[in-house]
């Protein structure tokens, strides 16, 4: 993918994975900043995240987000 592209994109968690989100700036997307599915824990630290078309944190039923820090979401395209 080209770097126009690349930075419009977010984070998918799926599938019962644990990542640590930490120190990022997520914003202007095409999509939702964060989207977590399929039983996945993420752990979000000193995150901004704002301004991106479908949210910012978008959740799956039986996922478990864990929120360390400051968190950011201001929608813009509705």
């Amino acid at each position: 993918m080209t770097a126009s592209i690349m930075h419009r994109l977010g984070v998918l968690t799926s599938t019962q994975s644990h990542p640590i989100v930490r120190w990022s700036q997520i914003f202007d997307g095409l999509a939702a900043a964060v989207e977590i599915s399929n039983n996945a824990t993420v752990m979000l630290e000193e995150n901004q995240i704002f301004n991106n078309r479908f949210g910012g944190l978008c959740l799956a039923s039986g996922v478990q987000p864990i929120d360390t820090g400051k968190y950011w979401h201001i929608m813009s395209y509705i």
